[in-house]
Protein backbone atom coordinates (compact mmCIF):
# COMPACT_ATOMS: atom_id res chain seq x y z
CA UNK A 1 0.00 0.00 0.00
CA UNK A 2 1.24 3.49 -0.92
CA UNK A 3 4.21 2.03 -2.79
CA UNK A 4 5.40 2.94 -6.27
CA UNK A 5 2.38 1.38 -8.01
CA UNK A 6 0.01 3.28 -5.72
CA UNK A 7 1.85 6.55 -6.41
CA UNK A 8 1.67 5.91 -10.16
CA UNK A 9 -2.06 5.18 -10.08
CA UNK A 10 -2.76 8.17 -7.86
CA UNK A 11 -0.77 10.52 -10.09
CA UNK A 12 -2.60 9.36 -13.23
CA UNK A 13 -6.12 9.03 -11.81
CA UNK A 14 -6.37 12.01 -9.43
CA UNK A 15 -6.78 14.59 -12.24
CA UNK A 16 -9.89 12.67 -13.38
CA UNK A 17 -11.78 13.96 -10.34
CA UNK A 18 -12.35 17.66 -10.86
CA UNK A 19 -15.10 20.27 -11.07
CA UNK A 20 -15.67 19.54 -14.76
CA UNK A 21 -16.70 16.00 -13.84
CA UNK A 22 -18.84 17.37 -10.98
CA UNK A 23 -20.69 19.54 -13.48
CA UNK A 24 -21.25 16.54 -15.76
CA UNK A 25 -22.59 14.49 -12.81
CA UNK A 26 -24.91 17.36 -11.86
CA UNK A 27 -26.38 17.67 -15.36
CA UNK A 28 -26.86 13.93 -15.84
CA UNK A 29 -28.32 13.45 -12.36
CA UNK A 30 -30.87 16.19 -13.07
CA UNK A 31 -31.78 14.56 -16.40
CA UNK A 32 -32.15 11.12 -14.82
CA UNK A 33 -34.16 12.48 -11.87
CA UNK A 34 -36.59 14.23 -14.23
CA UNK A 35 -37.09 11.03 -16.22
CA UNK A 36 -37.54 9.01 -13.02
CA UNK A 37 -40.17 11.52 -11.84
CA UNK A 38 -42.06 11.14 -15.13
CA UNK A 39 -41.81 7.34 -14.85
CA UNK A 40 -43.20 7.40 -11.32
CA UNK A 41 -45.98 9.82 -12.28
CA UNK A 42 -47.14 7.40 -14.94
CA UNK A 43 -47.78 4.71 -12.31
CA UNK A 44 -50.81 6.67 -11.07
CA UNK A 45 -52.24 6.31 -7.59
CA UNK A 46 -50.69 2.90 -7.01
CA UNK A 47 -47.27 4.59 -6.87
CA UNK A 48 -44.08 2.55 -6.86
CA UNK A 49 -42.58 -0.09 -4.59
CA UNK A 50 -39.23 -0.11 -6.39
CA UNK A 51 -37.70 3.10 -5.07
CA UNK A 52 -34.36 1.50 -4.18
CA UNK A 53 -34.27 -0.35 -7.50
CA UNK A 54 -34.90 2.90 -9.34
CA UNK A 55 -32.33 4.95 -7.43
CA UNK A 56 -29.82 2.18 -8.20
CA UNK A 57 -30.57 2.56 -11.91
CA UNK A 58 -30.30 6.35 -11.64
CA UNK A 59 -26.95 6.16 -9.83
CA UNK A 60 -25.52 3.69 -12.34
CA UNK A 61 -26.71 5.72 -15.33
CA UNK A 62 -25.02 8.81 -13.90
CA UNK A 63 -21.87 6.78 -13.29
CA UNK A 64 -21.77 5.35 -16.82
CA UNK A 65 -22.13 8.84 -18.25
CA UNK A 66 -19.48 10.36 -15.97
CA UNK A 67 -17.10 7.40 -16.37
CA UNK A 68 -17.61 6.51 -20.05
CA UNK A 69 -19.63 9.28 -21.67
CA UNK A 70 -22.47 6.81 -22.35
CA UNK A 71 -25.94 8.33 -21.83
CA UNK A 72 -28.99 6.14 -21.21
CA UNK A 73 -32.67 6.85 -20.78
CA UNK A 74 -33.78 6.20 -17.19
CA UNK A 75 -36.00 3.19 -17.89
CA UNK A 76 -33.64 1.56 -20.39
CA UNK A 77 -29.87 1.48 -20.57
CA UNK A 78 -28.10 -0.62 -17.96
CA UNK A 79 -31.29 -2.59 -17.20
CA UNK A 80 -31.18 -4.41 -20.54
CA UNK A 81 -28.40 -6.44 -22.22
CA UNK A 82 -26.56 -4.55 -24.95
CA UNK A 83 -26.21 -6.16 -28.39
CA UNK A 84 -23.79 -9.07 -28.22
CA UNK A 85 -24.30 -9.56 -24.47
CA UNK A 86 -26.20 -12.12 -22.41
CA UNK A 87 -26.29 -9.93 -19.29
CA UNK A 88 -27.07 -6.27 -18.79
CA UNK A 89 -24.25 -3.99 -17.67
CA UNK A 90 -25.95 -3.61 -14.31
CA UNK A 91 -26.48 -7.34 -13.77
CA UNK A 92 -22.87 -8.17 -14.59
CA UNK A 93 -21.57 -5.34 -12.39
CA UNK A 94 -23.77 -6.26 -9.43
CA UNK A 95 -22.72 -9.91 -9.61
CA UNK A 96 -19.04 -8.93 -9.76
CA UNK A 97 -19.43 -6.53 -6.82
CA UNK A 98 -21.26 -9.18 -4.81
CA UNK A 99 -18.51 -11.74 -5.36
CA UNK A 100 -15.35 -9.76 -4.70
CA UNK A 101 -14.14 -12.36 -2.19
CA UNK A 102 -14.61 -15.07 -4.81
CA UNK A 103 -12.32 -13.18 -7.20
CA UNK A 104 -9.79 -12.66 -4.40
CA UNK A 105 -9.66 -16.39 -3.60
CA UNK A 106 -10.20 -17.98 -7.01
CA UNK A 107 -8.29 -16.78 -10.10
CA UNK A 108 -10.68 -15.63 -12.80
CA UNK A 109 -9.48 -18.23 -15.31
CA UNK A 110 -10.76 -21.01 -13.02
CA UNK A 111 -14.29 -19.60 -13.10
CA UNK A 112 -14.70 -20.88 -16.67
CA UNK A 113 -14.04 -24.55 -15.86
CA UNK A 114 -16.97 -26.76 -17.01
CA UNK A 115 -17.28 -28.79 -13.78
CA UNK A 116 -17.81 -25.79 -11.45
CA UNK A 117 -21.12 -25.33 -9.59
CA UNK A 118 -23.73 -23.33 -11.46
CA UNK A 119 -23.37 -20.34 -9.13
CA UNK A 120 -19.65 -20.02 -9.76
CA UNK A 121 -20.16 -20.44 -13.50
CA UNK A 122 -22.60 -17.53 -13.34
CA UNK A 123 -19.98 -15.42 -11.57
CA UNK A 124 -17.49 -16.30 -14.31
CA UNK A 125 -20.01 -15.30 -16.97
CA UNK A 126 -20.60 -11.99 -15.17
CA UNK A 127 -16.85 -11.27 -15.03
CA UNK A 128 -16.54 -12.02 -18.74
CA UNK A 129 -19.55 -9.85 -19.59
CA UNK A 130 -18.35 -6.94 -17.46
CA UNK A 131 -14.86 -7.03 -18.98
CA UNK A 132 -16.42 -7.09 -22.45
CA UNK A 133 -18.46 -3.98 -21.57
CA UNK A 134 -15.27 -2.29 -20.35
CA UNK A 135 -13.34 -3.25 -23.50
CA UNK A 136 -16.12 -1.93 -25.74
CA UNK A 137 -16.31 1.38 -23.88
CA UNK A 138 -12.52 1.77 -23.90
CA UNK A 139 -12.39 1.03 -27.64
CA UNK A 140 -15.14 3.56 -28.26
CA UNK A 141 -13.28 6.24 -26.28
CA UNK A 142 -10.01 5.54 -28.06
CA UNK A 143 -11.75 5.62 -31.45
CA UNK A 144 -13.41 8.95 -30.69
CA UNK A 145 -10.06 10.42 -29.62
CA UNK A 146 -8.40 9.27 -32.83
CA UNK A 147 -11.10 10.93 -34.93
CA UNK A 148 -10.93 14.07 -32.76
CA UNK A 149 -14.52 13.58 -31.63
CA UNK A 150 -13.35 12.78 -28.12
CA UNK A 151 -10.93 15.65 -27.65
CA UNK A 152 -12.27 17.94 -24.96
CA UNK A 153 -14.78 15.36 -23.73
CA UNK A 154 -15.20 15.20 -19.98
CA UNK A 155 -15.46 11.71 -18.53
CA UNK A 156 -13.30 9.56 -16.30
CA UNK A 157 -12.24 7.00 -18.88
CA UNK A 158 -11.26 9.71 -21.36
CA UNK A 159 -9.23 11.41 -18.64
CA UNK A 160 -7.50 8.12 -17.77
CA UNK A 161 -6.66 7.46 -21.42
CA UNK A 162 -5.38 11.01 -21.89
CA UNK A 163 -3.22 10.89 -18.75
CA UNK A 164 -1.90 7.43 -19.57
CA UNK A 165 -1.11 8.29 -23.21
CA UNK A 166 0.64 11.51 -22.19
CA UNK A 167 2.73 9.62 -19.65
CA UNK A 168 3.49 6.81 -22.11
CA UNK A 169 5.27 9.27 -24.37
CA UNK A 170 7.68 10.11 -21.56
CA UNK A 171 8.03 6.82 -19.70
CA UNK A 172 6.29 3.57 -20.64
CA UNK A 173 6.57 2.35 -17.05
CA UNK A 174 4.52 5.33 -15.85
CA UNK A 175 1.51 4.75 -18.09
CA UNK A 176 -1.57 2.60 -17.40
CA UNK A 177 -2.26 -0.63 -19.23
CA UNK A 178 -5.78 -1.36 -20.44
CA UNK A 179 -6.14 -3.88 -17.60
CA UNK A 180 -5.21 -1.18 -15.09
CA UNK A 181 -7.72 1.22 -16.60
CA UNK A 182 -10.38 -1.50 -16.26
CA UNK A 183 -9.31 -1.99 -12.64
CA UNK A 184 -9.66 1.69 -11.85
CA UNK A 185 -13.08 1.85 -13.48
CA UNK A 186 -14.18 -1.18 -11.45
CA UNK A 187 -13.06 0.55 -8.25
CA UNK A 188 -15.06 3.64 -9.25
CA UNK A 189 -18.11 1.41 -9.62
CA UNK A 190 -17.40 -0.37 -6.34
CA UNK A 191 -16.96 2.87 -4.40
CA UNK A 192 -19.69 4.93 -6.00
CA UNK A 193 -22.62 2.84 -7.18
CA UNK A 194 -24.33 1.07 -4.28
CA UNK A 195 -23.45 3.71 -1.69
CA UNK A 196 -24.88 6.49 -3.85
CA UNK A 197 -28.00 4.49 -4.70
CA UNK A 198 -28.73 3.77 -1.02
CA UNK A 199 -28.09 7.39 -0.04
CA UNK A 200 -30.52 8.60 -2.69
CA UNK A 201 -33.18 6.13 -1.56
CA UNK A 202 -32.72 7.18 2.06
CA UNK A 203 -32.92 10.85 1.04
CA UNK A 204 -36.32 10.12 -0.54
CA UNK A 205 -37.71 7.98 2.27
CA UNK A 206 -36.67 10.37 5.03
CA UNK A 207 -38.66 13.44 3.88
CA UNK A 208 -41.70 11.22 3.28
CA UNK A 209 -41.51 10.12 6.92
CA UNK A 210 -40.78 13.65 8.18
CA UNK A 211 -42.85 16.18 6.19
CA UNK A 212 -41.40 19.07 8.19
CA UNK A 213 -37.95 18.39 6.71
CA UNK A 214 -39.47 17.93 3.27
CA UNK A 215 -41.03 21.40 3.55
CA UNK A 216 -37.72 22.82 4.82
CA UNK A 217 -35.78 21.45 1.82
CA UNK A 218 -38.53 22.36 -0.65
CA UNK A 219 -38.45 25.95 0.59
CA UNK A 220 -34.77 26.22 -0.29
CA UNK A 221 -35.16 24.63 -3.74
CA UNK A 222 -38.15 26.81 -4.59
CA UNK A 223 -36.28 29.93 -3.50
CA UNK A 224 -33.23 29.12 -5.61
CA UNK A 225 -35.32 28.31 -8.69
CA UNK A 226 -37.30 31.54 -8.38
CA UNK A 227 -34.16 33.62 -7.89
CA UNK A 228 -32.51 32.21 -11.04
CA UNK A 229 -35.22 30.89 -13.38
CA UNK A 230 -33.81 28.77 -16.19
CA UNK A 231 -30.32 28.81 -14.68
CA UNK A 232 -29.71 25.65 -12.67
CA UNK A 233 -26.14 24.81 -13.65
CA UNK A 234 -23.76 23.25 -11.14
CA UNK A 235 -21.46 26.23 -10.54
CA UNK A 236 -24.20 28.74 -9.79
CA UNK A 237 -26.77 26.48 -8.11
CA UNK A 238 -25.03 23.87 -5.95
CA UNK A 239 -23.42 26.38 -3.54
CA UNK A 240 -26.89 27.78 -2.79
CA UNK A 241 -28.31 24.45 -1.58
CA UNK A 242 -26.86 23.82 1.91
CA UNK A 243 -30.14 22.34 3.16
CA UNK A 244 -30.16 19.76 0.37
CA UNK A 245 -26.56 18.88 1.17
CA UNK A 246 -27.42 18.57 4.87
CA UNK A 247 -30.32 16.23 4.05
CA UNK A 248 -27.92 13.98 2.10
CA UNK A 249 -25.17 13.76 4.72
CA UNK A 250 -26.97 14.08 8.06
CA UNK A 251 -28.11 11.04 10.05
CA UNK A 252 -30.34 11.64 11.89
CA UNK A 253 -31.61 14.74 10.06
CA UNK A 254 -30.33 18.02 11.39
CA UNK A 255 -32.73 20.21 13.39
CA UNK A 256 -34.72 22.71 11.40
CA UNK A 257 -33.30 26.20 11.72
CA UNK A 258 -33.68 29.51 9.98
CA UNK A 259 -31.15 30.46 7.32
Amino acid sequence: VEGKDWERHRRLTAPSFNENVSSLVWDEAARQAQQMLVFWSETGQKGTKETTEDTAALALHVLTNAAFGVAYAFNEGVRKPAPGHEMSYRESLNMCLGNILTFAILPKRYLYLPFLPKRLKKVGEAAKEFQQYMAEMLAKERSSRETHEGHGKVNLMNALIRASDASRGKDTKSSLTDEEIFGNVFVYNLAGHETTANTLAYALFLPAAHPEYQDWVREEITGVRKASPGQQDYDSTFPKLPRCLAAMVSNPPIPQQSS
